[in-house]
C-alpha cells in the first residue's frame, strides 16, 4: 500500500513540525533513530518520502512495507544493507568491472576492485554524508593523495 500522512502517523511515531526555508516540514522519528521527513503540501501517496538519518538522505520508501522494515530493522543492519548496494553501484562504474555498453554511455574510472576495498571506511563516509557513488569516486584520487578527506 502506498504511503500517505494518515498512514506515517497511524504508526504513532514521535512527531515535529519545522519551516524549511518556508516549506511545512514534517518529522517522524523512527524507533531505530532514522527520521522521516514530508513536506507537508506533498501528496505523499503520490511521491516517495525521504528517509533521514544523521541528515543524510539515504532511504527512500513508498510503501507500508518498506516503511515497516526500516522502522523494524536495527538501523547498523540497515546501513550494511545500504553500504551493499552503494558499492555495487561504486564498483560498476570502474573500467575493469563496467559492461561495454556502460563504457559507451558513461564516464569510467580506472581504480582497480582492490583500490577500492583497500579504503571501504572513505565510501562509507561518501554515502553517509551523502556523496552519490559517482561523485565518491571523482574524488577518490584526492582522497588517496592526501588531498581531500570527507568528514
Amino acid at each position: 500500500m502506498n504511503l500517505t500522512l494518515d498512514i506515517i502517523r497511524g504508526y504513532s511515531l514521535p512527531e515535529s513540525t519545522n519551516d524549511s526555508n518556508g516549506e511545512l516540514v514534517i518529522t517522524f522519528t523512527l524507533p531505530n533513530g532514522i527520521v522521516l521527513s514530508v513536506l507537508e503540501d506533498i501528496d505523499v501517496s503520490n511521491k516517495d518520502v525521504l528517509l533521514y538519518a544523521d541528515d543524510s538522505h539515504i532511504f527512500s520508501c513508498e510503501t507500508t512495507e518498506e516503511l515497516e522494515h526500516l522502522i523494524n530493522t536495527p538501523y547498523d543492519i540497515l546501513i550494511n544493507n545500504m553500504f551493499e548496494k552503494y558499492m555495487i553501484r561504486v564498483r560498476e562504474q570502474l573500467e575493469c568491472n563496467a559492461t561495454e555498453e556502460y563504457q559507451k554511455e558513461n564516464i569510467v574510472y580506472l581504480y582497480s576492485n582492490k583500490q577500492v576495498n583497500d579504503n571501504l571506511d572513505y565510501f562509507r563516509k561518501c554515502m553517509l554524508n551523502p556523496l552519490s557513488g559517482y561523485k565518491a569516486l571523482l574524488f577518490f584520487h584526492d582522497y588517496l593523495n592526501g588531498e581531500y578527506d570527507i568528514s
